[in-house]
């Protein structure tokens, strides 16, 4: 990992973000004297679960699997973000530590921003608390979303109705199919899934030979009328 101070690019796209938006020009000036810009090769960590939360990060480029663990190490949530993601924001009022890992699935570049001085803006700025709700708004809807579609007892569906979740929020439309940007591993979509890697491994093997979904290095594309 290696880090920089923002280029004008990087300053124009940290102010588009919504919650920057609220920010007054001597609060935005303020920031963008402290933030720095830090590029995280393929499977790097940009921090770990426990580890001290002393930034937030705004993503630029590419994308990010988040997962936490319980005291056995064994995974209980994964999730993945995209670019425009400010993250994290559990913590964000008085947390002290990071509740999951965040790993880069490709080289990235992300804006780190301090978390004392968006504190001191949550405080100050009541139109940029309310976009940071606003956001932590959109995360809740993510999660409960994907906890409904798999709290089926039947292992085979809840495969599907993740993926049917995936590719919902994540897919861009290219040549007639939907395609994830980024790489999903078996692994992961079971852990996603609640199930084991095997049964995760046969749907994955049905749905290709149905012509539903393609799955080739880790990549997903899906034919419209896929799962």
């Amino acid at each position: 990992m290696f880090s920089h101070l923002p280029k004008h690019e990087e300053v124009q796209f940290l102010k588009r973000q919504t919650e920057c938006r609220k920010l007054n020009k001597s609060e935005f000036n303020r920031l963008v004297k402290e933030v720095r810009i830090k590029t995280v090769r393929a499977g790097q960590s940009l921090f770990d679960q426990m580890d001290d939360l002393n930034h937030l990060y705004c993503l630029m480029d590419g994308h990010i699997k988040i997962q936490s663990f319980d005291q056995h190490a064994e995974p209980t949530f994964l999730s993945y973000l995209t670019p425009g993601s400010i993250f994290p924001i559990r913590g964000l009022k008085s947390g002290s530590y990071h509740h999951y890992r965040a790993e880069a699935i490709c080289t990235l570049k992300v804006i780190v921003l301090p978390v004392e001085l968006m504190r001191g803006f949550v405080i100050s700025n009541h139109q940029f608390t309310l976009a940071v709700l606003d956001r932590m708004e959109l995360v809740l809807r993510s999660t409960e979303k994907m906890m409904k579609r798999t709290v089926t007892s039947c292992a085979k569906l809840r495969v599907e109705q993740s993926l049917q979740v995936i590719r919902e929020k994540y897919a861009d439309s290219e040549n007639g199919q939907e395609r994830i940007p980024f790489k999903i591993t078996i692994k992961d979509l079971a852990t996603i899934s609640g199930t084991t890697r095997e049964t995760t491994g046969l749907v994955l093997k049905d749905l290709k030979s149905d012509n539903r979904l393609k799955y080739q290095k880790k990549m997903m594309c899906f034919a419209m009328n896929g799962v």
